[in-house]
């Protein structure tokens, strides 16, 4: 008796999963598995985060490395001069 209760329950729990996972997701025109879709995205802002962060020490670097070409074509120009 209790094991037709847990069979039944089973039956349920899977119908409920494959429906809610699955079938109603695409009528409703989203990616399946909606629940496994937050920790997906929080890792794809992660990574975008770490990116921008790399661009922006990069950027840095760079405006660095003009600045010191600047100087020194500017040192060169009073040197020509003397």
């Amino acid at each position: 008796m209790i094991l037709r209760v847990v069979e039944y329950l089973m039956v349920a729990f899977v119908a409920y999963a494959v429906i809610a996972e699955i079938i109603a997701p695409l009528f409703q025109g989203k990616p399946t598995f909606p629940s496994f879709r937050r920790s997906y995205r929080l890792r794809t802002n992660i990574a975008l985060a770490e990116e921008e962060v790399v661009e922006t020490e990069l950027e840095k670097e760079l405006q660095d490395k003009v600045r010191e070409a600047d100087e020194a074509r500017k040192h060169n120009k009073e040197g020509q001069q003397q």
